[in-house]
Parts: C-alpha cells; structure tokens; sequence
C-alpha cells in the first residue's frame, strides 16, 4: 500500500543562517553491499552529499550519542489520519533539526538546509519512504528515497 502526505499548510525552516546543499564539506561516500556490509568509497560532496546525510539522518535511532536522529518518526501508519499526523511530526522535525553542537558561526542541522517538505510518501509493502524537500541551492524540489530500517519495528496502525 502507498500513503501518501501533502501538508495542507506550508512546513517550512525559519532557522538562520541558511546553508547551501554545496556547502558542506566532502565526505565518504557509504553504500552497502548485497550481503548488508557497510562499504566505503571515494569523496563525494554537493547535492549528493547532502543526500546521504539527510537519509543518515533519517535512518539513525535518536540516542544519548546520537542525539541527531529521527528515525523514531518515520511514519508507519497505513491509516491515512493517523499516517497524516506521523508525516506533520517528521515534515516539522526536518525543518527544524539541528545538530546539539551547532552554533551561529558552524551551522549543523537538516533544518539550516532544507527549507519545505513538499510530500511523504511510504510504500509498506517494499518498506521504502520518499521525502520530497526544497533545499537551499537546489534549483527545484529533490525526491529522497529514505529505506526505513528493516529491523525497526512499529506499533500497529
């Protein structure tokens, strides 16, 4: 089943100073192989790089070492209200995430990049979430496939 989310109100950052999706340093580029071990390649940066950190992001567990993530808002729900009400948190926690060691001159945090979730959608059947976001230095709006993690489990819907 496909739900599907549209926030009828825009859901947009406000946090300053804003950060270009070129801004950011270079990192590695993480991919896994077909047996789930972690791979590490060449340098990537830019649009690309931007990416990997919004889906890391997006896939990290919210604990005391790291207190960055927002996977315990993945919406799950295959009740439209309900899933509604998951993808309002999650669109709202985007917008305005940062970092707990950002500051006004290092900037750390989705919520300085990405400036409007547009729509959520979640395929249950293939467990696969697509965000679509507006962010600072993109000339139109990017479609992020975020695989939740296969092992999270939910409460029912």
């Amino acid at each position: 089943m496909i739900m599907k989310w549209k926030p009828q109100t825009l859901v947009h950052s406000v946090l300053l100073p804003r950060v270009k999706v070129d801004d950011p340093p270079k990192t590695y580029e993480m991919t896994r192989d077909a047996k789930g071990n972690l791979r590490i390649g060449d340098f990537i940066k830019g649009e690309k790089a931007f990416i990997q950190t919004f889906q890391k992001i997006l896939r990290t567990e919210k604990k005391p070492n790291h207190p960055y993530g927002l996977m315990d808002l993945l919406p799950y729900s295959t009740r439209q209200i309900a899933f509604n009400q998951q993808c309002e948190r999650l669109a709202t926690a985007i917008v305005n995430h940062r970092c707990s060691d950002s500051s006004e001159g290092n900037p750390s945090g989705l919520g300085y990049t990405v400036d409007e979730v547009k729509l959520i959608e979640w395929d249950s059947e293939k467990n696969e979430l697509f965000i679509t976001i507006v962010a600072d230095g993109l000339d139109s709006p990017v479609r992020v496939n975020v695989p939740e993690h296969l092992g999270q489990q939910h409460p029912p819907s």
